[in-house]
């Protein structure tokens, strides 16, 4: 046997046996190269216990949550706004207002009226019984609402809770489980919300992570607003094909800030079995990541990324596309220097789940410049038509297939000097707003928030 055969298999039995110490040693220590981990117990802590360096980490990352609730305004305003424009092509309805002017929600006509309006002081719906801290500036507003038709309403402060109030704004019911940005209720009644909390440890083999970040996860309440389950978001990922996606975050200390929440109806069930009756549609911000759950096996099923950049509100319609608000997906041309971004302007999609591909598209065209560069809201209506709210400008606009405004608003709502922002517009059809006429009724399920 010659000099060089010896030498490598020498070489190789070295290699082999450093490989497997290195393995039975990472299996026991639970650092498994080439996976990811939800560690409740750091490793590093784990061997090296510090009460004062764990505790000071943790207030440090709370702090950064109660941080996270949106600015109550954005650009500077300019002129007394409350300009409000329709066609007689507009969907006949009532929109459905949150803005960061106050906590309440205004259910206004197409010209502008307010016909109704829900009140709930911070200080009435939580006192000082919450069992964190919150910001000043997360008690002036809601950040999102969802209708009944009875004229019961859920109310999200963000970051905070969730509250039910009748149609004369009288508390219901509340929860604080740091609720934020979204809600959703199925027809059974079953209320779908979003959560997250300081706490997670997520282990990335090649990516030095801090100690303590936020954790996303789905709360359902029953419809008298009792817990009945929880999804972690990070672990629906890690239990699944698509635990890659972890890995595609842009802020270490929030992997994937959720932002929207659908749920699905059984419309592509035959034929995209991921889409099944039930599974839950939600966007991930920080990831730019839509993502399909299925909630009984606590997993992800489907997801899509690459064709927008930090996006809000994804929405399967009845084209059988999802719609999206793109926020900074529109790149621009190059500099005069010849210098790129990725960071663009916004648009409004609309994708094939089939294919993938972008199929419609609004943004960019000439009259079509807008950008928020955080929230955004879309809503496709009954006549084919798709709402939009531009959050950071306080602007709505409903726009026709052929990309023509029937009908805009601008946001009379200040906040100091600034404009409101404009959480949500949604079109709430007349016949669907009972209570205006009957005086209340059955608190059902069922879609009224568009």
């Amino acid at each position: 046997m010659s000099r060089r055969t010896l030498a490598l298999l020498a070489t190789t039995l070295v290699l082999s046996v450093g490989a497997f110490v290195y393995g039975v040693h990472s299996f026991h220590a639970g650092t498994v190269p080439g996976r990811w981990f939800a560690d409740t117990d750091s490793n590093e802590s784990a061997n090296t216990p510090d009460p004062e360096r764990d505790e000071a980490s943790h207030k440090e990352a709370e702090d950064r949550l109660a941080s996270l609730p949106y600015l109550a305004g954005y650009r500077e305003a300019t002129s007394a706004g409350g300009k409000t424009e329709r066609t007689a092509e507009a969907f006949d309805g009532f929109n459905l207002v949150v803005s960061a002017h106050a906590p309440e929600a205004l259910l206004v006509d197409l010209d502008g009226n307010v016909v109704h309006r829900w009140h709930c002081a911070f200080e009435r719906a939580w006192g000082d019984d919450l069992p964190f801290e919150v910001q000043d500036r997360v008690k002036n507003y809601f950040r999102r609402a969802w209708l009944y038709p009875n004229g019961d309403l859920l109310a999200v402060f963000s970051y905070v809770g969730i509250v039910k109030l009748d149609k004369d704004s009288t508390i219901l019911w509340k929860r604080a489980n740091r609720q934020h940005h979204a809600v959703d209720v199925d027809a059974a009644g079953n209320i779908y919300t979003l959560t997250s909390h300081v706490g997670q440890r997520l282990r990335l083999e090649r990516i030095d992570l801090p100690r303590d970040q936020t954790s996303d996860s789905i709360e359902v309440l029953s419809a008298d607003g009792e817990p009945t389950s929880t999804l972690s978001l990070t672990e629906c990922f890690l239990d699944s094909d698509f635990a890659g996606v972890l890995e595609c975050f842009d802020n270490i200390w929030d992997p994937l800030h959720v932002n929207s929440i659908r749920v699905l109806d059984d419309r592509l069930a035959d034929r995209l079995p991921a889409f099944a009756e039930g599974n839950l549609l939600v966007s991930l911000r920080n990831t730019s990541t839509i993502a399909v759950i299925d909630p009984e096996k606590k997993k992800v099923v489907w997801t899509l990324r690459g064709q927008f950049l930090q996006q809000h509100e994804a929405i399967l319609t009845e084209r059988e596309t999802i719609l999206c608000f793109d926020n900074r997906g529109r790149i621009p041309a190059p500099a005069r220097d010849g210098s790129r971004t990725n960071l663009g302007r916004s648009r409004v999609i609309e994708i094939d789940p089939f294919s993938r591909r972008i199929v419609w598209s609004y943004g960019g065209g000439e009259g079509e410049d807008f950008c928020s560069e955080i929230c955004g809201v879309v809503q496709p209506l009954p006549n084919g038509s798709i709402l939009v709210t531009n959050s950071c400008d306080g602007q709505a606009f409903e726009i026709t297939r052929d990309k023509r405004r029937v009908w805009s608003m601008e946001s009379p709502f200040r906040a100091d000097d600034k404009i409101a922002t404009l959480f949500q517009v949604t079109r709430i059809p007349t016949d669907h707003v009972d209570f205006r006429t009957c005086g209340g009724g059955a608190s059902a399920g069922g879609r009224r928030d568009g």
